[in-house]
């Protein structure tokens, strides 16, 4: 007795969240059962003799998501090789009752594929893929070498009885199908289980994402998406010449909800902007401090190492360790996400030839891309519906169109390149310089407005706007002059309504493209893009938005008096200026106009509806849906220039 005792005294102790149940129908054998978000995983007696090696067991220090800024992706590999090892049993339960006399079901087979299921991971490296990134070889490969290598734990129990040879080949072929898969790569077909089994490893639907999805958007979204109800309703159909999952109808809203949701996953939680400039910190810290990366390094290691790292006497290193130890970053690191590529390589050069400082300071830049595509021709899912068996995409009425989207990220850490430029000897004046056109060229491109002209009952703007100015408790203002000169050619941007404006500011020169953007907001939106140069602004223009222009020419000039204002208030930041400005076409003045504008900094542009509402309750006040230089073009073309109305006024006193 006393052995048997120490002998479940040791098994609940060694397993966290476990239990022990006697199984009488198979002979008083003790299955371990495991408490996990799928329930009770049972787990058969020959299968634990897996989870005791070595290699099963180090998955219990690597975590699923890895660097996941999520403070709540904690979760590891050997909960989710856990998960995939229940979805084996009951996808194999459902195969032989679906398919008896259709498929041949050995022994062997279903001990391979539970075996697989709980091996599938063991080759990964710390924090799962981001290792990946900068090691030799892919996690797949290293898995077939560590069951392959007689020298582990896992080899010689798989090698043993209740296994064997025979079962470890045909885990290994079943680790290898799946990349033969991914490679499209031909498979013979057999009349056995590992049929199915190959169409349900690296498909649309396979139970590796099944788990994933639900134990990922259960600890990280806090959502119950349970999809391994897509599993009983599988069966299969003679389509394009050999035998092919199909699924009932009935389960057509779950797999497109399947679709939709891994979607949503990729886009906001494995390849979240934070998410991917922290990868792209870990691998400049392993660059610069040399740290040999292994795949046998584990993340006890590495979380070592950056504790480490918070002391180092490079300042940067210091900051990325801290970044890595906390997986966060702060608001220091600026960034932009682009969804095209040759938009972005667009954008990243336009930004490095505005601050070409950035370009002597590579360790304080991070560029990331990634392309999600979550459904297409290589992994299509059949649905049979109405007699007819059609891919889901085709007939899915909730099935999003593309699933797909590229991310390209360019981002700068503002701390760590301030340190870098002072070591360079550069000036605070010269730093804040830089960091200023750095925070411009990559400040948000939508600029959301609301505008305010002056009408009738106004008998002085400025006497006017002062009451304004009481009403919104405005403090003290900055002054600004702007010279804006604005070109078209041949008035094509002006019937598209697109402003190129060149500005004079600060001894240097900016030129600017802006035009509408429409939504279903009561906000005047417009997209703005700044460049260095006429050149850029007009590549940018074929490139991007599909005008091809070789030149323009000066049209109007608007000289403008401006006092800015800061406004924070309803949770937001807002920008509001009174401007008067004056219309200046080939050197002759027109008459001045007054305008208020209001533009949202940061925060929900709900606050916008309150201070519009302040605004408009002044009867001289109208509000106004045209940009400056529509107002001014509308003067000139109606009104007389200034100069010469005095002109003809010094001729009539003449002849009188």
């Amino acid at each position: 007795m006393w052995p048997s005792c120490f002998l479940i005294l040791h098994r609940c102790v060694f397993y966290t969240q476990t239990t022990l149940k006697l199984d009488i129908m198979k002979g008083f054998k003790i299955n371990m059962t495991v408490r996990d978000i799928w329930g009770k995983i049972e787990v058969e007696r020959d299968f634990e003799l897996i989870l005791n090696c070595k290699e099963y067991g180090d998955l219990r220090n690597k975590t699923q998501l890895g660097l996941n800024t999520n403070a709540n992706a904690n979760h590891t590999r050997y909960q989710h090789s856990l998960g995939v090892y229940f979805l084996v049993c009951k996808l194999i339960d459902i195969c032989k009752k679906k398919f008896e006399g259709r498929l041949v079901i050995t022994e062997d087979d279903e001990k391979a594929l539970k075996v697989m299921a709980l091996v599938h991971d063991i080759g990964h490296g710390c924090f799962s893929h981001v290792s990946e990134r900068t090691l030799d070889g892919t996690h797949e490969e290293r898995t077939v070498n560590i069951l392959k290598d007689e020298n582990t734990e896992i080899h010689r129990v798989l090698t043993s009885p209740p296994f064997g040879q025979k079962i470890l080949d045909k885990v290994l072929e079943l680790i290898q199908m799946k990349e033969k898969l991914k490679n499209k790569e031909g498979l013979d077909a057999t009349n056995n289980l590992m049929l199915i089994i190959r169409k349900l490893l690296s498909g649309g639907i396979d139970i590796d994402r099944i788990d994933y999805i639900f134990r990922d958007s259960a600890n990280v979204l806090g959502e119950n998406n349970d999809f391994s109800g897509i599993l009983d309703s599988i069966d299969l159909e003679y389509v394009e010449d050999s035998l092919e999952v199909v699924f009932d109808e009935r389960a057509e809203y779950a797999i497109a909800n399947f679709f939709n949701k891994r979607f949503e996953l990729y886009d906001t939680v494995y390849c979240s902007t934070p998410t991917r400039i922290l990868e792209s910190i870990f691998d400049k810290l392993i660059e610069m401090t040399g740290f040999e990366l292994t795949w046998n390094t584990s993340e006890v290691e590495m979380n070592n190492f950056f504790r480490e790292c918070e002391n180092d006497t490079n300042e940067i290193a210091r900051r990325y360790a801290r970044f890595l130890s906390t997986r966060s970053i702060d608001t220091d690191i600026i960034h932009k996400e682009i969804n095209d590529f040759s938009s972005f390589e667009f954008e990243k050069n336009k930004i490095l030839n505005a601050v070409p400082e950035l370009k002597s300071h590579p360790n304080c830049i991070f560029v990331d891309s990634v392309n999600i595509n979550i459904y297409n021709q290589k992994n299509k899912v059949f649905i049979k519906k109405g007699g007819l068996i059609r891919d889901i995409k085709e007939c899915s009425r909730i099935l999003n169109s593309d699933l797909r989207k590229e991310k390209h990220i360019f981002a700068v850490d503002l701390v760590a390149l301030e340190h870098s430029l002072k070591r360079a000897g550069k000036t605070k004046e010269e730093i804040a310089s830089i960091i200023k056109r750095i925070k411009k060229a990559m400040s948000p491109e939508i600029e959301q407005e609301k505008k305010y002209t002056f009408n009738e009952k106004s008998t002085d703007p400025k006497t006017d706007f002062a009451e304004i100015k009481r009403c919104l408790n405005l403090g003290s203002c900055k002054l600004i002059e702007n010279d804006d000169v604005y070109y078209d050619k041949d008035g094509v941007l002006q019937e598209l309504h697109i402003n190129l404006r060149r500005r004079e500011k600060e001894n240097e020169t900016e030129w600017t493209l802006k035009r509408p953007v429409k939504d279903s907001s009561s906000i005047s939106k417009r997209n703005e893009k700044n460049f260095s140069s006429k050149e850029e602004a007009l590549a940018f223009l074929r490139s991007e938005w599909g005008l091809i222009i070789d030149d323009v020419e000066e049209e109007i000039t608007l000289k403008t008096k401006r006092a800015k204002y800061t406004l924070e208030c309803f949770g937001g930041v807002f920008e509001l200026v009174f401007d008067k400005t004056v219309p200046y076409v080939d050197g002759v003045a027109y008459p001045s106009f007054y305008m208020i504008e209001c533009e949202l900094k940061s925060g929900n542009s709900s606050g916008l509806y309150f201070i519009n509402q302040k605004i408009k309750s002044f009867d001289f006040i109208d509000e106004c849906n045209q940009s400056k230089k529509e107002i001014a073009e509308e003067i000139v073309s109606t009104l007389a220039p200034v100069g010469q109305s005095l002109i003809l006024q010094q001729k009539d006193q003449l002849s009188s």
